[in-house]
């Protein structure tokens, strides 16, 4: 996936190829963009493959065979090496997609896919900045500049929500306030997106577009990991490969996916 604020710096990085490449094969809906760029410049023929997560499962097989160092988000020593069977790949681009590679790099199945990623976050985000010509990282650094606990609801705020309102009832029956016991969740744990906007726990005049913006991509990041972590629960997964554009330039991508992590008790999270 290439953004067109990235073009000038893909430009340059085909430069540095020409005459190195001898064969190039891409994946994905924009790469038939750029397919006539990259044969031009390269001067080779571009192959197109249109099952792209086939080929990221077959990318996966091949860094795991050539690449001796790769880089590890979270790693567990008790594995040493990059295991290829049985493993999830989990593509955040556009939308969320998750697949299964089972014994072999053609024993792949899907396991869920989203609708909601990068292509989600930024179209929210222009519509709610008005900002037509707002870009991924313009995006990004609007909402890591925002606090989406100003609109978010945790379970503390929840309670303390209806405590409130039934003050004049508690005082009726004599009951004595007391300091709620949230069992086995923590009071700072997310209660409901947006949720003091609902509750009218907070006045929408003292909201700023940035914490808007930042409650979206909490959003649309924890709601991928959790399908994630979800699909890789059902089929007992303890290895997976993170990869897509989305996930690349996200500050708040490693708090999600230690989280997974922590959760599921992945070994690797790549």
């Amino acid at each position: 996936m290439f953004n067109k604020e990235e073009f000038q710096s893909l430009k340059n990085f085909l430069e540095t190829l020409k005459g190195d490449i001898i064969k190039c094969s891409g994946c994905g809906i924009s790469i038939r963009s750029y397919k006539k760029i990259f044969e031009h410049t390269l001067n080779i023929e571009m192959n197109i493959n249109d099952n792209e997560l086939t080929t990221l499962a077959k990318g996966l097989y091949f860094m795991s065979k050539n690449v001796d160092k790769p880089l590890f988000i979270y790693d567990d020593k008790r594995i040493n090496n990059i295991p290829i069977q049985n493993v999830m790949i989990a593509s955040f681009g556009s939308s969320g997609q998750f697949l299964k590679v089972g014994n072999d790099v053609n024993d792949i199945k899907m396991l869920a896919a989203s609708g909601e990623g990068g292509s989600s976050f930024l179209g929210l985000s222009r519509l709610i900045s008005q900002m037509s010509n707002l870009n991924h990282l313009e995006a990004i650094k609007m909402a890591t500049s925002g606090d989406n606990w100003k609109v978010d609801l945790c379970i503390k705020d929840l309670h303390k929500h209806f405590d409130k309102l039934c003050e004049l009832e508690m005082d009726s029956y004599q009951i004595k306030e007391t300091t709620y016991n949230y069992g086995n969740y923590s009071g700072s744990l997310l209660s409901s997106k947006f949720g003091k906007v609902s509750l009218d726990i907070v006045d929408i005049k003292d909201i700023k577009t940035e914490d808007v913006v930042s409650s979206i991509l909490h959003s649309t990041v924890s709601n991928n990991t959790r399908m994630m972590y979800l699909a890789a629960k059902t089929e007992d997964i303890k290895v997976a490969y993170v990869c897509g554009n989305f996930m690349t330039y996200n500050p708040i991508r490693r708090i999600c996916l230690k989280t997974v992590n922590q959760c599921q008790g992945f070994f690797k999270v790549l």
